[in-house]
């Protein structure tokens, strides 16, 4: 079920939010009882930003910083998950307000890590650029399944998918198809195409290993937008992502916008970035909710933070 594919991290938990948590989850009843979950909604709320390492609330997230900002509407499709995104904050650089369906193809094959599931940061990106931020063009860096690269591109936006795996790669060339027959059976007419078609016209998917560079992008030197969302699974791989986007940053213009739960490869990559002179960090805090239909608590909440990062001036 579509339950399973959300990244399974450790923050994700059962906390004392104001409803209280789940206690359906526990046991696994209300799961037994619907035989499975067809579909089911993530709400994201904001949150105090904290620095990405470990939580010193064991394990315990933080109470939502005020109302949601986004609903997230995941149902199971036949070739993985069909995704929506409601932004119910504040309207954003004149972009819809609703983005979707997006369907997401499951690899055919096993990959390493998380790059078959999707977590709650990529979700956290992918509502804080529907709302916040506009671009010419944009890459996303280990795409996984892709959410926040097909957001962009629903937008409008010209956009790079990459991935080092060969399977991750042909999922999302599939899920480009998949977007267009999805769309053209919503039965929203025009208006539910349009993700469709700005997938098959705007959506490019390219293999790379972001630890090589991105040289092989050949971006050229106009600006744009490169976006990730948990890229980072050991300390030693933060001076390689590092070496990868800063060169576009810092002397091409691009800007930089990272999903980062509480892991400290994160929060060592984030004070990376903080301590450049010549650019500045902002830092947003999410957190990422499943409400449970059945007692009204939360099932599962992920605490994460959007960083975004450009040079100066």
């Amino acid at each position: 079920p579509p339950s399973r594919l959300i990244a399974p991290m450790a923050t994700l938990t059962e906390p004392a939010c104001p409803s209280g948590p789940c206690s359906c989850e526990r046991d696994g009843a209300a799961e037994a009882r619907q035989g499975g979950i067809e579909e089911f909604t993530l709400l994201v709320f904001p949150c105090r930003a904290g620095d990405a390492g470990p939580s010193a609330r064991s394990g315990v997230p933080p109470k939502p910083d005020g109302p949601a900002l986004a609903e997230v509407t995941l149902r199971r499709h036949p070739l993985g998950l069909a995704v929506r995104l409601r932004n119910l904050g504040a309207p954003g650089r004149g972009l819809s307000d609703e983005v979707g369906p997006i369907v997401l193809t499951e690899p055919t094959r096993p990959v390493p890590v998380l790059g078959a599931v999707v977590s709650g940061a990529s979700v956290a990106v992918a509502c804080w650029l529907q709302a916040a931020l506009g671009a010419e063009r944009a890459v996303e860096l280990g795409a996984g399944r892709g959410l926040v690269g097909f957001s962009l591109a629903s937008l409008g936006i010209p956009t790079v998918l990459t991935d080092i795996e060969p399977a991750v790669c042909s999922a999302l060339r599939e899920s480009i198809g998949a977007c267009a027959v999805e769309g053209g059976d919503a039965g929203g007419g025009a208006d539910a195409a349009r993700p469709a078609a700005a997938l098959a016209e705007l959506a490019e998917v390219r293999q790379l290993d972001w630890d090589d560079g991105l040289e092989g992008l050949n971006l050229g030197c106009t600006s744009g937008l490169l976006v990730g969302a948990e890229l980072l699974w050991a300390d030693d791989a933060v001076d390689s992502l590092w070496e990868a986007v800063s060169p576009l940053v810092l002397e091409q213009d691009w800007e930089l916008v990272y999903g980062a739960s509480m892991r400290p490869s994160n929060a060592l990559f984030l004070d990376r970035l903080g301590a450049e002179e010549d650019a500045e960090l902002s830092r947003e805090g999410r957190l990422v909710m499943r409400p449970c239909c059945e007692c009204g608590g939360w099932r599962t909440a992920e605490e994460c933070v959007v960083a975004h990062w450009q040079r100066k001036g």
